[in-house]
């Protein structure tokens, strides 16, 4: 598996060209220039290109079935694991004249354009966040944002909205915006990795998907010495590398590594990426039920 380019699966393989091979078919009345709508006998997904080239899709009646052509692969074919999506990819796909429809064939896609700058701008105007009714709703209480362990790394907006700031090499590239009924991404963002405060005693790094996850593990379980970082839904390339980077980092300095994911389908195949991706020991820790939200919520009701 090592030899394989994940990346070049992601970016060279027409995602539409394989979608066909499973049923979808094209539909015009709802796919525009930026994203693609295809529909089979069961459900129907959306495919779009970041900037990077890497085709991204999410299936629009089940949102754990999102991601890249590995995740939409191994949704399709149920016991396949991570390392084996990619050999069979590479096998079947990469390269390959695929017989499909003229339509597909023919259908062309402008990837999303990133703008960092206007991120940035919006971001400078950001104010600190202390205090959350939205928040509070999902069990998280003030004291948490207010804690060491968060403090300025969750800000609000000027419509209150929630935030948590992705940080790349480079600093702030997007930010993830939660309140009631709203879950958004910054227009033109680039979805990378949200960091809690690292202090001198850390000797736990959790992974996991958002940061409300990591805001109800601390309310949860209160553990002073665990940093928290969130990869989101699914990290793309550049992503996966900084979280690597980071990993590694705290592995070399003593610290343990933990896979805190969603306890779902989704959760599972992270998890596996993870430990597909690195040698670095792994330990993974489970929400008693899908999430620690909802973990932390179901707590509070009794």
């Amino acid at each position: 598996m090592g030899s394989i380019d994940i990346g070049r699966l992601k970016r060279d393989i027409n995602f539409l060209e394989v979608a066909s091979q499973f049923g979808y078919k094209l539909n015009k009345t709802k796919s525009t220039a930026n994203s693609i709508h295809l529909k089979s006998e069961v459900d129907s997904i959306i495919v779009k290109k970041d900037d990077d080239a890497h085709w991204v899709y999410f299936n629009v009646h089940d949102s754990s079935d999102k991601g890249s052509i590995v995740d939409f692969i191994m949704c399709r074919q149920p016991g396949l694991t991570f390392s084996a999506a990619l050999k069979r990819i590479e096998k079947d796909y990469l390269g390959k004249v695929l017989d499909v429809p003229q339509q597909i064939r023919d259908t062309k896609i402008i990837p999303v354009k990133k703008d960092r700058h206007s991120v940035s701008k919006l971001f400078e105007h950001m104010t600190a966040l202390n205090s959350s009714k939205y928040l509070q709703s999902r069990g998280i209480e003030d004291a948490v944002l207010q804690s060491r362990r968060f403090t300025g790394t969750v800000v609000q907006d000027s419509y209150q909205n929630v935030v948590f700031p992705h940080i790349d090499k480079q600093g702030v590239c997007g930010f993830e915006m939660r309140n009631s009924n709203f879950k958004g991404f910054a227009k033109g963002g680039i979805k990378s990795v949200w960091l809690s405060n690292r202090l001198v005693s850390d000797d736990r790094l959790m992974i996991v998907e958002s940061g409300i996850d990591a805001l109800s593990h601390f309310a949860l379980f209160n553990e002073k010495s665990t940093r928290y970082m969130s990869i989101g839904g699914e990290p793309s390339p550049d992503a996966w590398a900084l979280a690597l980077k980071i990993m590694n980092k705290f592995n070399m300095q003593g610290g343990e590594i933990i896979s805190g994911v969603d306890n779902d389908k989704g959760g599972e195949g992270l998890d596996e990426k993870l430990t597909a991706m690195t040698s670095i020991p792994i330990k993974r820790e489970l929400p008693k039920i899908d999430d620690w939200n909802e973990m932390l919520t179901s707590k509070m009701k009794g």
